[in-house]
This record gives structure tokens, C-alpha cells and sequence, in this order.
């Protein structure tokens, strides 16, 4: 009997699940964001606490997945929550809205996370109920060419950083090495973006959406599918709710660009670095590196090798389709065996070396 498997990556800039036996997983161009807004209690987490970014900032963390550990999320208040009590909710939610029901589920987890935080996520599992019999690192969860082709290297966007691995291998794909760009997450491109569309406004209308929680939180909602449009179309209209009425602005994709150009270079510079140091054939973005305007042609300006621009929740999907016939042998409740650096064949998932939690 088949069991059912679901497939988690987890990227806080977009947790996507991807189920074994569908083809509709995941769904939508955007994953659940790993955001949670703590207030009096009760605990919201993914796109709903993001709505409340602006208007409850002090209430809002998005460092726990990032940082997992056993740490208050709000060190004003040691006796609330810790970050992976946080963690544990968002994971239930995200596996509850994509109906786990009995399904063992496997993560791609990010390449920097070392023994206490996968330990943690193991445990986490274990307080949910929820087989999990391997913690995958995510760049060799992606079943995507050039990876397991070529020796590529991936660029991978979280919330707070841009990490950078050298992946191997044809049979078996190995992640070799991990570069990260500090400070160069989709956050920090996000924060140049809603300052420059704010400055924008600004000089059209006189109208600074930035000028209080409400504004902005409307300007926060907006912000990526006014960048997508932007880049799509190289401009864009954008109205906003303001005192005096509606207000709009056009919004040119190289106005993005430029705002996020030196966080954009120093990626590039790390990834020529590394090209110059390892010798990949090819480089591939995940789905949000490619949504950053510029970062991609900035890349190839640096570099001439092929870019292959990764789909939404690439590492959940291909961990859901590669790993199905490794379950035919694994017992339900398996102890997560995990390693940061995980040897994977495409006809059955072996992980030589790797030792339990």
C-alpha cells in the first residue's frame, strides 16, 4: 500500500507543501510567509499575520524559522511563546490547510541549518503527531535541470538571506558548499521597494503612504503584485487610499531595480566568486530570486553561464515526486534522519552518513 506523502520546503520567504499523489500542490505563485502576530494570547501565522505587518508591527515576528531555537520570539515578554512554539503553529497550519489527514510528511529544509534547529523540527513533528521519517536539504530536493544534470549552482532567496550552494551530481546530487549573502533576503529588497514606490507617490502626489500604520499596511498588501506587474510590464498604475481621496502613481520597473541594485550586486559578486572558484556549468533561481527586479540580470552581466529560473515551490515538488517509492520502505513514524549535506538518488532516497536527531 502506498502511503500518502506530503513535501514541505521550508522557505520563510514562501512555505510551500506539495503532495506525492497530486499534480494541483502547491498552489499559487506565493507560498505561506513565515510571519506570526503575537498579541494577548493568541497566535496568527503566514499571509493572515502579514496582513497585520504595519498595523501591529510591534506584534509582528518574522525571525523564527530563520533563527529556531527555544528563545522567547518577543524578548519583552520571556513567558510568551518561543520561536519554536511559533514554528510548530505555522507548520500546523500550513500542513492542515493542505489536508495532511494521515500523510507522512518530509521537509527540504535550508542548507544552513545545523544540529539544534533540525533537532527542534524533529521534535516539532513528534508534538504534532506527524511522521517525518527525513529532513532533506532543500537544494537537492529540486528535481529541476540543470540540478542532477550539470554541477549548478543554486540561488536560493529566504526572508533574511540569499544562500548560495554548489550542487553535484547525476545519480546521486550532493549539495558541496554554502555561501550566504547576509542582509540580501527578499525582506531587504521588500523594504527598498516600499521606500522607493513610498518616494514615488510622494513626488506625483504629495500623498506619503508611509505616513501612517493604515497607509502603509495598504501599500504592504499591494507591494508584490505591484513589483510583478512592474517587471511584467516595464510600468504599472498603482492607487492607493489616501485622505483627500484615491491617489495614484506609475510605478517603472527600473525605479525597482535601482532601489534594490547594490543588494542585487553584491549577490552577483558572490555568485561570480563562487563560479570562478568551483566551475559550474549553470546557475538556477528559485521562484523568489527571480521575482527581485534586476537580480538576474545582474547575475549574467557577472557571469556568462545559462540561468534556469526555478517554478514556485520547486523543492517541495520535486521532494514530493522523488521520494514516494522511498516510502514503500520506510515504517511510518521513522525517526528523521537528517544531514546538511545529503547524498540523494532519483530511484530511491539514500543518505549515507546521516545520523538520527
Amino acid at each position: 500500500m502506498t502511503m500518502s506523502v506530503l513535501a514541505v520546503e521550508l522557505n520563510d520567504a514562501g512555505l510551500y507543501v506539495a503532495r506525492a499523489d497530486a499534480e494541483d500542490f502547491p498552489a499559487g505563485e506565493r507560498g505561506s510567509p513565515g510571519v506570526a502576530w503575537v498579541r494577548d494570547g493568541s497566535l496568527v501565522t503566514g499571509l493572515d499575520a502579514q496582513r497585520h505587518a504595519r498595523l501591529h508591527s510591534r506584534e509582528i515576528h518574522d525571525d523564527f524559522w530563520d533563527r529556531l531555537d527555544t528563545d522567547p520570539v518577543d524578548p519583552r515578554h520571556p513567558r510568551g511563546p518561543n520561536r519554536a512554539e511559533v514554528a510548530c503553529a505555522h507548520l500546523e497550519a500550513i500542513l492542515a490547510a493542505a489536508g495532511r489527514d494521515d500523510a507522512t510528511v518530509v521537509i527540504a529544509v535550508p542548507p544552513f541549518y545545523g544540529p539544534r534547529p533540525l533537532g527542534l523540527l524533529a521534535g516539532i513533528a513528534r508534538d504534532l503527531g506527524i511522521p517525518l521519517p527525513a529532513l532533506v536539504a532543500s537544494p537537492i530536493a529540486v528535481d529541476t535541470p540543470p540540478i542532477g544534470r550539470d554541477r549548478t549552482l543554486l540561488v536560493e532567496l529566504t526572508l533574511h538571506r540569499c544562500l548560495i550552494s554548489l550542487v553535484e551530481g547525476d545519480a546521486t546530487v550532493e549539495v558541496m558548499e554554502t555561501a550566504e549573502c547576509a542582509d540580501a533576503g527578499l525582506l531587504a529588497f521588500r523594504r527598498r521597494w516600499f521606500t522607493a514606490i513610498g518616494g514615488a507617490f510622494v513626488r506625483s502626489t504629495r500623498f506619503d503612504p508611509r505616513h501612517d500604520a493604515a497607509s502603509e499596511q495598504r501599500l504592504d498588501d499591494r507591494l508584490a503584485a505591484t513589483v510583478d506587474a512592474a517587471v511584467r510590464d516595464g510600468r504599472c498604475e498603482l492607487e492607493l487610499a489616501g485622505p483627500a481621496g484615491p491617489q495614484r502613481t506609475t510605478i517603472d520597473a527600473e525605479l525597482l531595480v535601482s532601489a534594490g541594485h547594490d543588494l542585487a550586486f553584491r549577490v552577483a559578486r558572490e555568485v561570480q566568486t563562487l563560479v570562478a572558484r568551483r566551475e559550474p556549468a549553470a546557475i538556477a533561481l528559485n521562484h523568489e530570486a527571480t521575482r527581485v527586479p534586476g537580480l538576474a540580470t545582474s547575475i549574467k552581466q557577472h557571469v556568462p553561464l545559462p540561468v534556469t529560473v526555478l517554478p514556485p515551490g520547486a523543492a517541495a515538488t520535486g521532494l514530493a515526486r522523488m521520494w514516494p517509492d522511498a516510502f514503500e520502505a520506510t515504517a511510518a513514524g521513522t525517526t528523521a534522519h537528517f544531514t546538511r549535506r545529503l547524498a540523494f538518488t532519483r530511484d530511491a532516497a539514500v543518505a549515507p552518513g546521516t545520523t538520527p536527531p
